[in-house]
């Protein structure tokens, strides 16, 4: 049987457990004596390893060659893809809610000013419908999105009225919004018009109050759970999400993780706390990298639990997306992608017109790629070249990873921690942690109680 060594990675998971991955996302797990076959040659002398590897793709043959290629040609393909476009409106820097950590930095209540007027609302409509891109996203953020109602109204009119004459594809719009300001017409429109919803929920009512309040102090809680539960009740999910901090990690994930299993939700993404805007002036808040890693550990195991003992399926979003990029070829996250989807998939426009690569990045001002009146689609992708080249395929530790097919970094969450752009591998947050948990999951594999939940929510489409 005639075979050559395909470029692999190696790491070790546990005392006798080896992890042997290739570029194209194939990979197997080793025990000691086979791992040293492996290195020195050896596995030429054994048939059965010899065919294990030619399975997993680190041998190369004449059949399974076709295979390697078409699984890198889908994973370029998928990486430097455009397409669609998500784009994001920022129609307020006010809110009325005051969160401890909201990145965006929102402005006073008061202060009209920071609202975006008809004539970048006009503009942001002409310069979406000029891009290179059929298939678009429209995603109403803030500030609260809701203290401009009627302009949200008049961009999803506007262009829809449009579409057809530029060739556009409307696929969704979404407001993100803390939900505290819905009323019973706003809800009626969202509903009539299929318009997403996504909003912040942290947890227990004691845990959200303390961290997302109002300006005057009071908790925003029983009105988050008073609309999502109007919303469900008529057959609409809202999608909602904690940001994780130090409070809740003094707090545990049962506590949260039981809080969405009350609103019979199926997923969770527990989103550690970005130190931008408000969260860089309160960094206090911002968990560290190992009692992080370890909240998500007893996060994945508590899940496991439910699904074992409760028959309740529940995943977290973290996890989910790892074991994906693990099953599947491609990866479905954008911003484990190599590059991010940052300006190419997606956009962030503030209330002057000012845009970002991405929503992150807007809280940044030296990622300002443009204004929505002056800039063209082609300064955009000029202007992220420099950011979309600190993907980890341009960084030697990140490449040589045994994990560099299923992991993916972010160059702004980076920077938020460590002000620069540079991934500080292996000592970066964002590294640390998915190490972690990828290990965790390949340590894993073969209990049969993680066997058969890895199973069940690989078929969720969440």
């Amino acid at each position: 049987m005639k075979a050559t060594l395909n470029e692999y990675f190696s790491r070790k998971i546990d005392e006798n457990k080896f992890l042997i991955t290739t570029r194209c996302g194939t990979f197997i797990l080793l025990n000691e004596n086979e791992y040293r076959a492996l290195n020195n040659g050896q596995y030429k002398n054994n048939e059965k390893l010899q065919r294990q590897l030619i399975e997993s793709k680190i041998l190369m043959t004449e059949k399974n060659t076709k295979d390697i290629i078409n699984r890198l040609k889908m994973q370029y393909i998928q990486d430097k893809s455009f397409i669609f476009m998500n784009c994001i409106i920022n129609l307020t820097h006010r809110c009325n809610l005051n969160c401890l950590y909201c990145h965006a930095n929102s402005a006073n209540l008061e202060d009209k000013q920071m609202d975006m007027d008809y004539a970048t609302i006009d503009a942001y409509i002409d310069f979406v419908l000029n891009l290179p891109y059929k298939n678009i996203t429209i995603e109403f953020q803030g500030g609260e999105p809701l203290l401009c109602f009627d302009k949200i109204k008049y961009i999803l009119k506007e262009f829809n009225k449009k579409k057809k004459k530029y060739n556009k594809n409307l696929i969704s719009s979404t407001i993100v919004t803390n939900l505290t300001l819905m009323r019973e017409y706003i809800a009626n429109y969202i509903i009539e018009n299929k318009i997403s919803l996504s909003s912040s929920l942290d947890g227990p009512k004691e845990l959200h109050n303390s961290q997302r309040a109002y300006i005057n102090g009071s908790g925003s809680y029983d009105k988050i759970i008073y609309w999502y539960n109007y919303f469900f009740e008529r057959n609409k999910i809202v999608g909602i999400m904690p940001t994780i901090t130090s409070n809740s990690i003094k707090l545990g994930p049962k506590p949260i993780i039981d809080q969405y299993v009350k609103l019979k939700r199926n997923a969770i993404f527990l989103r550690a706390m970005n130190e931008l805007g408000r969260g860089k002036k309160n960094k206090y808040l911002s968990p560290q990298k190992k009692e992080f890693t370890e909240f998500l550990k007893e996060a994945f195991d508590y899940c496991v639990y439910l699904f074992d003992k409760k028959n309740f399926l529940i995943v977290e979003r973290n996890i989910f997306s790892l074991l994906r990029n693990i099953t599947l070829p491609v990866k479905q996250y954008m911003c484990m992608r190599r590059p991010c989807g940052a300006g190419v998939n997606q956009i962030s426009i503030t209330p002057n017109g000012d845009i970002y690569p991405c929503d992150t990045a807007r809280s940044i001002q030296s990622l300002k790629i443009g204004n929505i009146k002056t800039t063209n689609f082609r300064e955009i992708i000029i202007n992220t070249i420099e950011l979309r080249t600190l993907t980890q395929e341009f960084q030697p530790l990140c490449d040589t990873c045994a994990y560099n097919c299923f992991c993916g970094n972010c160059p702004v969450v980076t920077y938020a921690k460590y002000n620069c752009f540079i991934e500080k591998t292996p000592l970066d947050f964002n590294c640390y942690v998915n190490k972690y948990i990828l290990d965790y999951i390949f340590k894993k594999r073969d209990d049969k109680k993680y066997k058969k939940y890895f199973k069940a929510i690989l078929k969720l489409e969440i």
